[in-house]
C-alpha cells in the first residue's frame, strides 16, 4: 500500500483571553455546559467540544482528531460513516472538505450499493472517512469551450488543460481517532475519449465566465468510486 499523503493542515482559530478568563470559574462551579463549543472545547479538551454533522470536516485537518460523543464503532458492519471529500476541481475551487452523501450510490463495478451508511447527527457517526485531492498530477489534454462572451456569429473557443488528481483516503473511528484505512487512488480521465459532468466525465460541460474562470482543470471522483475506495472500510469490519 503506498504510503498517503499527509492532509494539509489548518491554523486552529484562537480563543481570546478574555473568553477564557470568562471560563474558568463557570468549569469551576460545574457549569461548563452553558459556555460555547469553541470555549469549551478550549479550556476543557475534547471532552466539552461539540460538533455539528457538517463541523466534523474541521476534525479531517488533524489526523488523530477525535469526537468523544461519537457512538463507538460496533462490532459488525455497516458502520455509519460521515464522508467528507477535498476535491478541486480547478485551480480556482476552495480548499474544503465538504459532507458527501453516498446513501444510494453504487460501486464502480454495481455490485455494491449503500445501506445504512448515513448519520443522522455528529453523535451516530462511527467512522470519519476523509478524502482529499493532492491537485494537479499528469496533463491528460484540453478541454474546449465556446467562450458565451462573443455572439454566436462570432463564435470563441477557449482551451482549458485537463490534469489527472491523486487523493488520499483516512478512515478513522470517530470516538477514539483511530485509525482505520489509509489508501491513495488517482483518478485519470482522458478529454478525448469522454465528455459530461464533472463527476461523471473528463470536462465540465461549463465554465464559468468572467474572473472565476480557471486555467487548469483537475480529474475528480464520482459517488461510485468513493463507495469502492471506502466500501471494505465501512463494510468489511
Amino acid at each position: 500500500m503506498p504510503s498517503p499523503t499527509p492532509p494539509r493542515g489548518r491554523a486552529p482559530r484562537a480563543v481570546g483571553a478574555g473568553a477564557l478568563a470568562a471560563a474558568l470559574p463557570l468549569l469551576a462551579g460545574g457549569c461548563a455546559a452553558v459556555l460555547p463549543s469553541s470555549v469549551r472545547g478550549a479550556v476543557g479538551g475534547e471532552e466539552f467540544a461539540e460538533y455539528s454533522l457538517e463541523g466534523l470536516g474541521a476534525l479531517c485537518d488533524t489526523p488523530e482528531g477525535r469526537y468523544t460523543q461519537a457512538k463507538e464503532a460496533e462490532s459488525g458492519p455497516p458502520h455509519s460513516v460521515a464522508v467528507f471529500l477535498d476535491a478541486p476541481e480547478d485551480d480556482r475551487a476552495p480548499d474544503r472538505f465538504e459532507l458527501t452523501d453516498l446513501e444510494g450510490e453504487s460501486s464502480s463495478t454495481g455490485r455494491n450499493t449503500v445501506t445504512g451508511w448515513t448519520p443522522e447527527a455528529a453523535e451516530d457517526v462511527e467512522l470519519l472517512a476523509c478524502v482529499e485531492g493532492q491537485g494537479p498530477g499528469e496533463r491528460l489534454g484540453e478541454c474546449l469551450y465556446q467562450d458565451s462572451s462573443y455572439s454566436a456569429a462570432d463564435p470563441s473557443q477557449r482551451t482549458v488543460a485537463m490534469y489527472a488528481q491523486r487523493f488520499s483516503v483516512h478512515v478513522r473511528e470517530l470516538a477514539t481517532g483511530e485509525p482505520v484505512y489509509e489508501d491513495e487512488f488517482e483518478i485519470r480521465q482522458d478529454p478525448g475519449t469522454a465528455l459530461g459532468g464533472m463527476f461523471g466525465g473528463a470536462c465540465p460541460t461549463t465554465l464559468e465566465d468572467g474572473e472565476r474562470t480557471p486555467s487548469e482543470l483537475y480529474s475528480v471522483p464520482g459517488g461510485s468510486r468513493l463507495v469502492s475506495e471506502l466500501w471494505e472500510a465501512v463494510e468489511g469490519r
